[in-house]
């Protein structure tokens, strides 16, 4: 068959050097032995396989072309020639040759298996599993068979069956790290997370370099709350320096994220300014952003400085939009743009005002959902479904395939009520889909990003400094920047919870971020002086034993006895409000207040001490007291803030007093007043769509 060349030397040194990776000699010595062997199939062959070796595939697929013309019935140019098609990701003429080669040797296994992979990328299910399955019959150890076709039915969602292949799988190789990590994502997806840790722990122990499996893990062990086992893994992989540039970025992100959200953020802004080193991904941008509203030190400076990196980092190109396109409409179309448009902190505040505001008939409602989980049974975005004009899940489409669309579905308003929060597409608003566009409630720092017009703001939160922490121009509305719609019947008790407990009882439920060193510190000179008082923190990151720890030692630094603190997790949120009947006094964070929670305490006639600085978001506290009628409750200095909390907490009659000033007032108040804000939001909205339709 090889004519001639059976005990060539030649050939065996050609072949050896091939072995070694010695491309360049193998081909010289190759096209030597071509001139003494003029058009030898087998030769042509092996030159197809050299040009393969070394990713020419355009070359190769000439070459092992010209072996079948040279002979009709070598089945080895067939299938080289079917590799070389799927390599070029050319499916069709792949699947064509690999059946031809099929068509010559029935026995020739491996074309069943790349038939598999072929009909697979085509979208062809069926056809892929059924020559995984004739592969499988006559090759039945095959590893990688039983793991592709278990990665197939994983993708169909068939996890029971991918299961099995996977099991199967590892009856050939118990460290095949494929198989324990599928195996893994499936006990995920069954919701059996334990299970899914400890396959996870296997695949990096079978393979320290899998970054996925660290990945994974980490996200299981939040999942879980088992927050500091996370962090550790992240550390660990970092300490092994075995990924690309791409995943240490990741795992720098990923650490710096869940820092930040256990209140570390020292090292989180440490860890994002390396993520951002190594990669200019713009999630990992907007996630610095997001935590930085946090730092102690808070500089505007620094803040636009990250945004303008984030900036710099995107390519957008303008829609042009038609002149005119804007006409006055006896209706005016809203859009409101969010991935909380459920059971969320904004999704609490807007909900009541949208309802209201939906009986407008000056105004169509559209809803642009970005929340990658849709659950069917969330009551509020039922609430959101039942009053829009329109409703669009944006979930896997591109900013600039949602801003086109926003464009064409003529929305003349556009709200953002997300910020640099989760699940943000803010670089929809750099496309400009909309005349005019706002952000609301979700994100009360500045975007940063000059074609959003407004931020909608109240009287309280302005500073005089407001021009230094924005770029969005104040739309200042009565009374306050927003509401609350509570849902929960939850009775508030009339008595204090002094009267019962016989000490006096301090509360925070905002998210632990916000306490900072500096908070510590004041709430335990408060602590201290008040020394038959306790102060309860909730938080959902309490879970981990290891959080709790950390706290505590903040706390033990200044004095505070363990006795008088009290740490809950997360709470479902008809409990949260039962808790707030368990608190005398509330105490605010900063420089970043409480909003929700701020209003939740209001809510259930619980006064709030705060203390106000420049940024709007530490002002919520102020807005809301203001309205309230606590103005002797908002703080301005440390001193003021300590010196109040002792006073007040002293004046056990003064607490009853107001808590009774709280409840006799509650039905009054502009506070929960949704009829009342969305009246103040229409005649704002119009206004300035009058105006805007003025000036073109």
């Amino acid at each position: 068959m090889l004519t001639g060349l059976e005990e060539n030397k030649d050939l065996t040194s050609i072949l050896e050097l091939i072995k070694a990776k010695d491309f360049e000699e193998a081909e010289k010595k190759l096209n030597h032995l071509k001139e003494i062997f003029i058009n030898n199939f087998f030769l042509e062959n092996l030159h197809g396989s050299i040009y393969t070796y070394r990713d020419e595939y355009e070359k190769a697929k000439e070459k092992f072309k010209e072996v079948i013309k040279l002979q009709p019935n070598f089945v080895d140019g067939y299938y080289n020639l079917a590799n070389i098609f799927l390599k070029l990701n050319n499916l069709e003429e792949a699947i064509n040759f690999f059946i031809k080669t099929l068509d010559l040797d029935k026995n020739f296994y491996n074309a069943y298996f790349n038939l598999g992979i072929c009909y697979e990328k085509f979208g062809q299910i069926d056809n892929s599993i059924k020559n995984y399955s004739l592969y499988i019959q006559n090759v039945p150890n095959d590893l990688n068979a039983y793991i592709n076709l278990g990665i197939i039915f994983f993708n169909q969602k068939e996890f029971n069956k991918a299961k099995e292949f996977f099991n199967h799988a590892l009856t050939i190789d118990l460290a095949s790290v494929n198989a324990n990590f599928y195996i893994a994502l499936i006990f995920l997806q069954e919701k059996k997370n334990l299970i899914a840790i400890d396959f996870f722990r296997k695949v990096i122990y079978f393979d320290k370099s899998f970054y996925l499996a660290y990945s994974n893990l980490a996200d299981t062990l939040i999942l879980s709350t088992r927050f500091s086992e996370a962090i550790e893994i992240y550390n660990s992989f970092i300490r092994l320096n075995l990924g690309n540039n791409e995943e240490l970025a990741a795992s720098y992100y990923k650490l710096a994220s869940l820092q930040g959200n256990i209140g570390d953020l020292e090292n989180a802004f440490k860890n994002y300014d390396i993520a951002i080193s190594y990669s200019k991904n713009i999630n990992y941008i907007k996630g610095y952003i997001f935590h930085y509203n946090f730092c102690e030190k808070f500089d505007p400076k620094k803040y636009f400085e990250l945004i303008n990196i984030y900036l710099n980092n995107l390519n957008i190109k303008k829609i042009t939009l038609e002149k005119n396109k804007y006409q006055k409409s006896n209706k005016i179309r809203i859009g409101f743009l969010s991935a909380d448009l459920r059971e969320h902190a904004v999704g609490y505040q807007v909900v009541g005002i949208l309802e209201k505001l939906s009986l407008d008939k000056n105004f169509e409602i559209y809803f642009y959902n970005l929340d990658k989980i849709i659950d069917p049974t969330d009551k509020i975005t039922l609430r959101f479904k039942i009053l829009s004009t329109y409703w669009f899940d944006a979930i896997g489409i591109s900013a600039e395939e949602l801003a086109k669309k926003i464009y064409l579905d003529d929305i003349e308003i556009l709200f953002d009520l997300s910020g640099y929060t989760a699940n943000n597409l803010l670089e929809v608003f750099l496309y400009k889909p909309a005349p005019i566009q706002i952000s609301w409630a979700g994100y009360l720092a500045s975007t940063g990003i000059k074609e959003i017009d407004y931020i909608i703001v109240d009287s309280h939160v302005v500073s005089d400094d407001f021009g230094d922490y924005f770029v969005e121009k104040p739309l200042v509305l009565n009374d306050s920047w927003s509401t609350l719609t509570v849902f929960e019947d939850v009775a508030t008790t009339n008595e204090i919870p002094f009267s019962r407990n016989k000490y006096l009882t301090f509360g925070s439920f905002n998210s632990i971020y916000k306490i900072n060193k500096n908070t510590v510190k004041l709430w335990s000179k408060i602590l201290n002086t008040l020394s038959y008082s306790k102060l309860k923190l909730i938080n959902f990151a309490f879970n981990d034993d290891k959080v709790k720890k950390i706290f505590k030692e903040l706390f033990y630094i200044y004095g505070v006895k363990e006795e008088q603190l009290i740490f809950l997790s997360d709470v479902k949120r008809n409990e949260l409000f039962h808790h707030y009947n368990d608190i005398d006094i509330a105490l605010d964070t900063f420089p970043y207040g409480g909003g929700t929670t701020s209003f939740e305490a209001a809510w259930m006639s619980v006064p709030l001490l705060t203390k106000i600085e420049k940024s709007f978001l530490s002002r919520c506290g102020k807005s809301i007291n203001s309205n309230l009628g606590l103005n002797d409750w908002i703080c301005t200095t440390d001193d003021e803030y300590v010196s109040k909390a002792i006073k007040f907490g002293n004046d056990i009659n003064y607490l009853k007093k107001t808590k009774e000033f709280l409840i006799t007032n509650k039905s009054k108040n502009k506070l929960f007043n949704t009829d009342s804000f969305a009246k103040n939001l229409s005649f704002t909205l119009k206004k300035i769509w009058h105006d805007y339709n003025s000036s073109l």
